[in-house]
This record gives structure tokens, C-alpha cells and sequence, in this order.
């Protein structure tokens, strides 16, 4: 299945938030429409509970214009020894992609020194346990220059059965979801649901549903979603 941000809708604690509607719980509530936003003193933080130790790969932030000049992110298991996994001292805010790559039940972002007169803002906090995506084989080139736009290609072959390919770009670091509709409008499969660093990517739909199991002959839609992006193809399965 695809990879999950564990982080959805966890428990948080943070120092302080600014005023109501701008609380902790707004950067894991999976809604780029809120936020967290601390109070305007230094330091702050907001720690992450995924009530259990996980292996973790990556950390995304997404700061609002009110972001962390100096930060850490640091992981524990009992709130009182800290492993500090990662420090920048010359942020830039914007979308931050921070491997980790180690095992911890909380996850804090401890900012140390503000870029601004606010406080510390982040639309969303977003933890990873793996990179693996799709359904079926996946390949992503993501040395290679990024594309400059979000591109859906129509899948190949199409007609197809029982396996057909699906070609998509991504510009810009950011989350995309890939899906696949039937003629009646039901969600059939989740091919992507995750945020992707920029680059061409490479998947193999096997006509088959969320549980595995083979699909009818028929028409399909095939929808991407990327930031303000919507595309739909399309597919043709014939068995």
C-alpha cells in the first residue's frame, strides 16, 4: 500500500500557540488551509506523538511566511532524552524534506531562532516511515532536471489487460495523489498518496482494487491531484 503520514491526526504538544484556531493540532490535521502559529518569542516548539517507536525515514515541514532561521528536529522515546537527527542554521522556510532515518516515538521541531518579528508557523508537519509508493512496480528519476510543470501521461498500453503504466511529473516538492475511478464515480485504487520530491515518475497499475482483487472489464478514470493540479485519463481495460 501506499506510504501513510503517521502523523495525521497524532497527539501534539507545543509551547505555546498564538490564539485559538492557530493551536498545535492544525499542523497534523492534514488541512493546508490551517496552521500552527506560535507565540513571537524564541524558543518554541512542537513535538509529535506517534504513541509507539517507529522507524522513520523522513520529517516534512511546510512553513507559512513565519518560519525558523535556526531549528532542530529531534526524536525521543520519553520526552526527556533528545537525539537531535538534524540542525539548520540558515532556513529558508518554504517545503523542507529532512531525512532521518532512525527510531523514536516522539518527534519534536524545536526552533531556536525566528526568520521573523512573528513566531514559528507550520501549515503541516508530515512524518514518513517509508518511500516505497504504488500499487504494483514503481520508478522514479529524480536526479535528472525537474520537470517545470505536473504532467498526468496517458497510460500505456490503452486498451491494456490485465497491467497498464502510468507516466506522471512533478515540478515541485509537494504532496500528489494518484487515483482510479470506475464509470460509476467509486474509488477503485490509490496509487499515490503522499508527498513527492520533484521528478518523472514511473508505476504499474495491475487491474486490481484497494483489496487486491481483479477488476471488471470496463471504463476507468484515472485523476491526479497536485497542489491547485487536476488531471483525468482515460483507461481502457479489456480482459
Amino acid at each position: 500500500p501506499p506510504p501513510k503520514n503517521v502523523a495525521l491526526h497524532r497527539r501534539t504538544i507545543a509551547t505555546s500557540f498564538e490564539r485559538a484556531g492557530l493551536e498545535p493540532a492544525r499542523a497534523v490535521d492534514g488541512n493546508f488551509g490551517t496552521r500552527w502559529a506560535s507565540k513571537f518569542s524564541d524558543p518554541q516548539f512542537i513535538i509529535v506523538d506517534l504513541d509507539s517507536t517507529r522507524q522513520i525515514e523522513s520529517v516534512w515541514l511546510y512553513w507559512e511566511a513565519a518560519y525558523a532561521k535556526e531549528y532542530k528536529i529531534q526524536i525521543s522515546d520519553d520526552l526527556q532524552h533528545w537525539q537531535c537527527v538534524y540542525h539548520d542554521t540558515s532556513g529558508t522556510g518554504g517545503i523542507k524534506r529532512i531525512p532521518v532515518n532512525a527510531a523514536g516515538r516522539y518527534v519534536q521541531m524545536y526552533g531556536i531562532k525566528r526568520a521573523t518579528q512573528w513566531g514559528y508557523s507550520l501549515y503541516e508537519m508530515e512524518i514518513y516511515l517509508s518511500t516505497a509508493t504504488g500499487i504494483g512496480s514503481h520508478n522514479a528519476d529524480t536526479t535528472a532536471f525537474a520537470p517545470r510543470s505536473y504532467v498526468l501521461h496517458e497510460n500505456y498500453p490503452n486498451p491494456f489487460n490485465p497491467r497498464t503504466t502510468v507516466e506522471y511529473a512533478v515540478p515541485t516538492p509537494g504532496p500528489v495523489r494518484i487515483q482510479i475511478f470506475d464509470a460509476l464515480g467509486r474509488l477503485v485504487a490509490t496509487l499515490v498518496d503522499r508527498v513527492q520530491e520533484p521528478g518523472t515518475y514511473r508505476l504499474e497499475w495491475q487491474g486490481r482494487n484497494a483489496a487486491g482483487q481483479a477488476v471488471a472489464s470496463g471504463l476507468y478514470f484515472l485523476i491526479m491531484h497536485a497542489q491547485n493540479f487536476t488531471q483525468v485519463r482515460k483507461m481502457l481495460l479489456l480482459r
